[in-house]
């Protein structure tokens, strides 16, 4: 089970395109903490990408213990 640790989201760009490609990566999977990496890119008509936000996750791994609670 996962629980929330925390998002931020950087807007660097308008995203003004007609298609979005979103790239993410686990940065850092510890036995508790789990940080990933998310990039977006706008696609042009062209194909051309360009760079329209970042965002960070946290999660926190939850686990029970032996006992069962």
């Amino acid at each position: 089970m996962a629980a929330h640790g925390g998002i931020q989201i950087n807007f660097v760009a308008p995203a003004k395109a007609q298609q979005l490609r979103a790239v993410g990566e686990v940065a850092r999977a510890g036995r508790t903490l789990t940080v990933s990496q998310v990039n977006l890119y706008c696609i042009d008509e062209v194909g051309q990408e360009q760079l329209c936000a970042l965002a960070t996750v946290t999660l926190m791994t939850l686990t029970t213990r032996d006992d069962g609670k």
